[in-house]
């Protein structure tokens, strides 16, 4: 009976860790577009309604004029929007991925004073800690080696 129960333990962990592994759909607009600035987060990560609020925003996205054609505009949105997280822990009041209920969890175990490293500066530098973001898959295995940060390893 405690063999069952360390096996249901163990398929459980890993049905949750691959749940978490987010697949990130390809679209070369978003890829463009929004990778001309910044990491392309996956739309999993914010509700359907944050996508639209941030889309609808883009002169004065965080402080930036990111504003797009009309016709590039809803393209993108309509990707985020289709591919958007649909749980409560995806929604951001503030629009900030860094700010969601998931985003917090995942990322419960990091010292803030590796947020301020020089070669991280902002929880949302996904690239100093992640090998490969802005590609497929975002996940825990694709983690680089503690002080093999962005710039160590190019």
């Amino acid at each position: 009976m405690k063999r069952i129960a360390i096996l249901v333990f163990l398929l459980a962990a890993v049905q949750h860790a691959q749940a978490d592994d987010l697949k990130v759909p390809r679209n070369a607009l978003w890829e463009t577009e929004c990778g001309a600035c910044h990491v392309q987060f996956p739309p999993q990560l914010l509700t359907a309604d944050n996508w639209k609020e941030m889309m609808d925003g883009l002169a004065r996205h965080f402080g930036s004029n990111a504003e797009l054609d009309a016709k590039e505009r809803k393209a993108i949105t309509r990707f985020l929007v289709e591919n958007a997280g649909t749980q409560a822990r995806h929604h951001s009041a503030s629009l900030r991925i860094t700010e969601t209920p998931w985003f917090k969890r995942e990322h419960r175990s990091i010292s803030p004073k590796e947020w301020v490293h020089p070669d991280v500066k902002t929880p949302s530098n996904c690239k100093a800690c992640h090998n490969v973001v802005g590609h497929t898959r975002w996940s825990e295995r694709d983690l680089r080696k503690s002080g093999q940060r962005h710039g160590d390893d190019d």
